[in-house]
Parts: C-alpha cells; sequence; structure tokens
C-alpha cells in the first residue's frame, strides 16, 4: 500500500492505493505477502516463534490453494440465501436479515443477491451515481467521485486508510474474544464431570484444584487479548492520536471496562476478578445436582480454593502487556510491592511523559498584550518670532507673500493650508 495523500491532521485518514494491482504477477505473489504479513504482525503472547512461522506457512499454503478450492461467487452466495434459524447470514458470519424480526428481509436478502451476482459493468455505473448524490456506504462512508470514475475507467484503486474505523471494528473483534473467554470459563467450572474429579480429592481431605486452573486459564487468556489490544494502542499513538481521542473510542465501543482502559494506557494488565457466587450461578446449580445423585452435603468452600484463586489474582496484577509466556513466568513470581516499584512507577512516568509530549504538540493560544503606560514626553516649546508672528518653520518655509498672508491671518501655516 503506497499513501497517495498526507495524512488529514483532524481525522488522522489518508488515502493509498495498491501498486501491486499493477504487477502481472500480483496473483502469484499474493499467497507469498500473506503469509509474510503474518509472520510481521509478531508473535501473540502465548505463541513461540516456530508457532508464529508455521502459521504464516499454514497462511501462505491455504492463499496458494484458495483459487481451486473456493466455491464459486454463485455457489457461495446460493448458500448465503438458505437460512438457518430464521436468519441470512454470510459466509463470515455478518447478518444479511432476520426473518422474524424484519419486516423487509425480502428486500434485502434480494438486493444481496443483486450484489453478489451483478456483473461489474451495472455494479460500477451505481457506484458512481451514489458518489455524485454523495451516498454514504453501510459503513458510514461517503464516496469519492473521482476516486470511483478512475477506478472503474482506468483500474487504479484508491482506498482511504481510517484508522479510527478499523480500530472501532477491531474493538468488537476484541470485545467477542473477551466474552468467549468468559463463556468458555462459566462452562467449562459447571461441568459435572470436571467437578467430580475435585470430589474425589475432596474425598481424601485435599485441595480442590479445577476451578483454580480454570480461573488462571481465563486469566492468560484475557491477558493475551488485552496484550493484542495494547499493540493498536500503541501504533494509534504513533500515527498521531492523542490518549484521550484512544479513551474516547474505547469507551464507545463499551468493549472494555474503565478499569480495563486505565491499565491498557499504562500497559498494565487488569486481572479479572474471581466470580460471585450468587444463589442462581451455575457452579451452584451443579453442585446441587451432584449434592443429589451423591447423597452429600457439598457447599461451593468445598470446590473452591478461595485463597488460591486470590493468589492467581494477585500474580497477575501489574503485570506489563506484551510479555511472552516465559518472561511472563518469571514476573509471576514478583511481589506485589516489587511489581509496583519495578513496573508500576515506571510504566506511570512512560505515561505521564507521553502526556507531556502530547500536550506540547497542541497550538498555543495568543495571549493579549499587556496594557503598556504611555511615556511622559514633555511637550516642546515653540519659539514665535514677536515681530512677524510666525515660528521658525513659518518663516523658513513659507515665500514673503505667503508670510504676509499667515501673519494676517494668525492662524500659522496649517490655516493657510
Amino acid at each position: 500500500m503506497v499513501p497517495v495523500e498526507s495524512q488529514n491532521p483532524k481525522t488522522k485518514a489518508w488515502k493509498s492505493t495498491d501498486m501491486s494491482t499493477l504487477v502481472p504477477y500480483a496473483d502469484i505473489l499474493t499467497p507469498f505477502k500473506f503469509g509474510m504479513q503474518t509472520i510481521l504482525s509478531g508473535k501473540n503472547p502465548d505463541q513461540t516463534s516456530l508457532e508464529l512461522y508455521t502459521r504464516g506457512f499454514v497462511d501462505f499454503i491455504k492463499k496458494s490453494l484458495e483459487p481451486f478450492l473456493a466455491p464459486s461467487i454463485a455457489a457461495e452466495t446460493a448458500l448465503e440465501l438458505i437460512p438457518k434459524n430464521g436468519q441470512f447470514r454470510t459466509k463470515s458470519g455478518g447478518l444479511i436479515a432476520d426473518i422474524r424480526n424484519d419486516d423487509d428481509w425480502w428486500g434485502k436478502v434480494m438486493y444481496h443477491a443483486y450484489k453478489k451476482l451483478t456483473p461489474t459493468t451495472i455494479r460500477s455505473a451505481e457506484e458512481i451515481a451514489q458518489a455524485i448524490g454523495g451516498d454514504l456506504s453501510k459503513a458510514g462512508i461517503k464516496r469519492d467521485l473521482y476516486d470511483t470514475v478512475l477506478k472503474v475507467l482506468t483500474g487504479f484503486g484508491i482506498r482511504r486508510q481510517d484508522p479510527y474505523q478499523a480500530f472501532r471494528f477491531k474493538l468488537g473483534k476484541y470485545s467477542k474474544e473477551l466474552g468467549n473467554a468468559k463463556a468458555a470459563f462459566t462452562t467449562d467450572i459447571t461441568d459435572a464431570r470436571r467437578l467430580q474429579t475435585d470430589l474425589r480429592l475432596i474425598e481424601r481431605n485435599l485441595s480442590p484444584e479445577y476451578f483454580t486452573k480454570e480461573f488462571e486459564k481465563l486469566q492468560s487468556n484475557k491477558y493475551r487479548i488485552m496484550s493484542e489490544l495494547y499493540k493498536d494502542v500503541q501504533a494509534l499513538r504513533k500515527i498521531g492520536f492523542n490518549d484521550k481521542e484512544i479513551i474516547v473510542m474505547m469507551q464507545g465501543r463499551r468493549a472494555v471496562s474503565r478499569a480495563d482502559i486505565d491499565s491498557l494506557m499504562v500497559g498494565i494488565f487488569n486481572p479479572d476478578k474471581p466470580p460471585s457466587f450468587k444463589q442462581d450461578s451455575g457452579i451452584i446449580k451443579a453442585i446441587e445436582q451432584i449434592n443429589r445423585e451423591t447423597n452429600n452435603n457439598y457447599r461451593v468452600k468445598d470446590f473452591v480454593d478461595f485463597k488460591a484463586i486470590g493468589d492467581v489474582q494477585k500474580n497477575y496484577a501489574l503485570l506489563p502487556l506484551g510479555l511472552s509466556q516465559s518472561e511472563r513466568e518469571n514476573l509471576l513470581r514478583t511481589t506485589i510491592p516489587g511489581k509496583r516499584k519495578e513496573i508500576l512507577k515506571p510504566a506511570i512516568e512512560e505515561r505521564r511523559k507521553i502526556l507531556q509530549d502530547q500536550r506540547s504538540e497542541l497550538p498555543k493560544p495568543q495571549l493579549p498584550i499587556p496594557n503598556v503606560p504611555m511615556p511622559n514626553v514633555s511637550p516642546v516649546a515653540v519659539t514665535v518670532n514677536p515681530n512677524t508672528g510666525l515660528t521658525r518653520t513659518e518663516t523658513a518655509l513659507l515665500s514673503p507673500t505667503e508670510q504676509i498672508i499667515a501673519a494676517r491671518n494668525k492662524g500659522g501655516i496649517m490655516d493657510l493650508v
């Protein structure tokens, strides 16, 4: 992607073009480029270098075989037009229409089929008409007439790179991943078959282990997701967004809590708190079912080692984001006071420095000039010739006739003028 204009200082967006479309062998290079992008994106916190390169190679193979294995446009559209549970969805999972909750579901389905199956010439004419009318896209982006006509006539496409919209889209992805991690934790701790393993330990007067392991897995999954989100926050800072703008974006999507946002901006992990075991919670229901089947009277405290899960929370508190598995294991043994001294204080100082740099880049307001007192200047005495009644200047500048007229009027040179 090559930029074709400078970055907009207000929106932080810019336009660029994919120069690979002008290369005859672009389709051959695409799989290699796709695999290299995976490698250059870097490792996840729980990923080794071998796993990263393996994933890049797998992506290269998938992209290479995609033209031969991917369904045709007609077959793909036909699959999307088959409702599942009353809903039509795209191959990526996006909702097209809902039969039960949408009055105009038929029109939406037909328009989706029209967009997928209509020849490119007709679609191009429609895009030009939308650009002339100033219509907005589904994402709220206005079409540019020049860019649209240039793309249709020459095939040279210009794309608008908008970090704001891209980050909002990624926040939805992170929110879904965090929800999936919590859902997996809830599902696992309410599995009676898994709890039965701890039941055997309890019968031998040993401490339960299953709940603590699952709680630590939840923290590890959240740490991985928040580390990825922190990488995006750092990228937004480099692009030109200040911390206030980044916080507003994250609050608008409600993907993460306020406490998570405060920790993210410093680069510190905020661990999840232990769940509150309410009367209608899933684990209580699972324990009640175990009691009915085994004729026992176990309670939550029998299956949950509260001290152990408290230690897990303390271990993950104040961890710097973006650490690998081995680096994280070394810091998990550090005490809270040690983390405050070695991690939290330097992180806060770094954040303070960033905020100071952002403030220094703001335009400074023009200060009004203070009232300056006028200097006391003594008046210059004007010397007048008592014989003619004229000053020295009048005598030097006026002709003899003009001197007579000026003396007669007794008004000096200004009355003469």
